[in-house]
C-alpha cells in the first residue's frame, strides 16, 4: 500500500517508485529482491519478480536476479510455499 507522499520521497531520494515488482524487474538490473509484504503476497510478488528477471535476461539484457530475501514466514501455507519454491527453480 502507497502512502501519500510516495513519489516526493522518492523525488527527494532519486530513486525510482514501482508499484509492479515485473516492471521492476524488466527496467532495473538487479541482483537481489527484499520481499517485505503481508505474508498473504509473498508468492505474487516473488513469481513477478522471477517473471520479470526471466523476462530481461530473454531480451538480452544485463544483469541475472541471484537472490530473494523473503521475510518469514515465507508464505502463508505450504501449498504456497511449495509452489514458491518450484517457481524459485
Amino acid at each position: 500500500q502507497r502512502r501519500i507522499d510516495d513519489t516526493e520521497v522518492a523525488k527527494s531520494l532519486g530513486v525510482p517508485l514501482y508499484t509492479d515488482a515485473k516492471e521492476m524487474m524488466l527496467k532495473e538490473q538487479l541482483d537481489g529482491v527484499v520481499i517485505a509484504v503481508p505474508t498473504h503476497m509473498h508468492l505474487a510478488i516473488a513469481e513477478a519478480c522471477v517473471e520479470g528477471a526471466k523476462l530481461r535476461q530473454a531480451a538480452g539484457c544485463q544483469g541475472t536476479l541471484k537472490a530473494l530475501l523473503i521475510e518469514k514466514p515465507i508464505c502463508q501455507d505450504l501449498a504456497s510455499a511449495l509452489k514458491l519454491l518450484d517457481i524459485m527453480e
